[in-house]
């Protein structure tokens, strides 16, 4: 499974990149995201990137 690889690491940037974050859920996984942060169904897969279009991301997460 090469995916769980890059959700520990998204989920130790997320812890030390905010103190406060919020819970990103779907029926597969669960995982903590950046106060900005945001995700989104797009077609068959979830996009997570930052809220703010001038915000430079630290990653994007695509989950199919």
């Amino acid at each position: 499974m090469r995916l769980a690889p890059a959700l520990l690491a998204f989920a130790a940037l997320a812890a030390g990149a905010s103190a406060q974050a919020k819970t990103f859920t779907n029926s597969y996984v669960s995982f903590e995201l950046p106060d900005r942060w945001n995700c989104a169904l797009e077609q068959t897969e979830w996009v997570c990137s930052p809220g703010a279009p001038t915000e430079s991301p630290q990653a994007i997460i695509i989950l199919t």
